[in-house]
């Protein structure tokens, strides 16, 4: 829409204001520069000598208005945007003139208006879940956002609640206070615009965690000597991901902390039944100050299991020498060898270092015996029984 006026002292004069409307993005630049009084040139969208259009339905010129007099006035939408997030709003844009003329009271101020396109947006809150975790006595704050509609926001919870000694305030939608109990939230937030009659209003639905950084592994497992080994460090609280060193002492040969936690490798040692106390160290990942939580560990690595490896003995002939040498792995060296049960055949005996050995002076046959082994572990020996072994005697 055009408007042309010419002052009683200005006849040879005349006075277009118009607005320029480009496209939707343009308009909303326009409605959120909103400053009834602001000069043209404080504003992105319009500016004097400017000229434009949005298609066909509505082209205009800004000419010969004097610097600082060009304003614009886009009030707020008085209806819901469409479900593209449109809406057709009225803009005003002035240019105030003085008309010098004893007729005529100074400024004059003529104006036009048209129907402009704006491109508010649906409302949208976001902010993702979950919100950053929280420590138990310590001060708190994270800002929810949202896009679209009709600034200014109000921010509520809807449903649920905050944690202990949290508020979040309605019109900057920061969550503030100092919470003062460990444990994790559930809580829906509503944000509504200010468009009239009809607001938008979106939800979404957090969970915040409160808790003191804490690590909640209290005992590992122990090691056996020359085995792989892996076990994982757990902590609770603060702001994850985690991060673990050692903070002082020594794990077992062969084994590293890693810094997820993760203790692993094969046991390289050659002491067993060795206890090794080390202290591990978690830090979080709060800002701008980081918290930090230590914990003393024991690994006490054992030797194998004592086991017994041989399965079978070799046969024999009558009247011969006889030599064999029973085998064990695991425990602690030296082993200590003797008969569990049944008979060896005539003429062979079983040593303490587990050879059996001698002549062979039985008649032919076959001799079945168990054998047991005992090692040196300190205080409580460990014993390993075999199976079934058999001694074949022929001619």
């Amino acid at each position: 829409m055009l408007l042309l006026l010419a002052g009683a002292s200005d006849l040879a004069r005349a006075y277009f204001v118009g607005i320029q409307v480009a496209d939707g993005a343009r308009q909303a630049a326009l409605y959120a520069a909103d400053n009834p009084g602001t000069p043209a040139s404080d504003l992105m969208s319009i500016a004097e000598g400017n000229t434009g259009s949005s298609g066909s339905s509505l082209a205009a010129t800004v000419l010969d208005c004097p610097s600082g007099r060009l304003s614009v006035d886009a009030p707020a939408p008085t209806q819901a945007p469409n479900a593209s997030g449109f809406l057709y709003q009225p803009i005003t844009v002035t240019c105030s003139l003085p008309l010098l003329t004893p007729l005529l009271p100074s400024p004059v101020t003529i104006g036009a208006s048209a129907t402009g396109l704006v491109q508010i947006g649906v409302l949208t809150i976001l902010t993702p879940s979950p919100l950053p975790t929280g420590i138990a006595g310590q001060s708190y704050s994270t800002t929810l956002s949202a896009s679209g509609g009709v600034p200014p926001y109000t921010w509520g919870v809807s449903a649920g609640a905050l944690p202990t000694g949290l508020t979040l305030n309605p019109t900057s939608g920061t969550i503030t206070g100092t919470p003062t109990t460990d444990g994790s939230s559930t809580f829906t937030v509503t944000v509504t615009d200010s468009a009239t009659p009809s607001p938008q209003t979106d939800s979404a639905t957090f969970t915040l965690t409160i808790g003191t950084l804490d690590i909640t592994t209290s005992a590992l497992p122990g090691a056996s000597q020359g085995q792989a080994y892996s076990t994982t460090l757990a902590a609770t609280g603060g702001t994850t991901p985690y991060t673990w060193s050692l903070a002082g002492g020594s794990l077992p040969p062969g084994l590293t902390l890693s810094s997820g936690g993760v203790i692993s490798g094969t046991e390289s040692g050659t002491s067993s039944n060795a206890n090794y106390t080390f202290t591990a160290q978690v830090t979080d990942s709060t800002t701008p100050t980081a918290e930090s939580a230590t914990q003393t560990f024991t690994i006490t690595v054992s030797p194998n299991p004592l086991t017994i490896t041989t399965t079978s003995l070799p046969s024999g002939k009558k009247s011969k020498a006889y030599t064999d040498t029973l085998q064990a792995t695991g425990g602690t060296t030296p082993y200590s060898w003797s008969l569990a049960s049944g008979s060896l055949p005539p003429g062979l005996t079983l040593s303490s270092s587990g050879v059996i050995g001698g002549t062979l002076t039985s008649t032919t046959g076959t001799y079945t015996v168990t054998v047991q082994a005992l090692d040196s572990t300190p205080g409580t020996p460990e014993i390993a029984t075999s199976g079934s072994l058999t001694i074949t005697v022929s001619p």
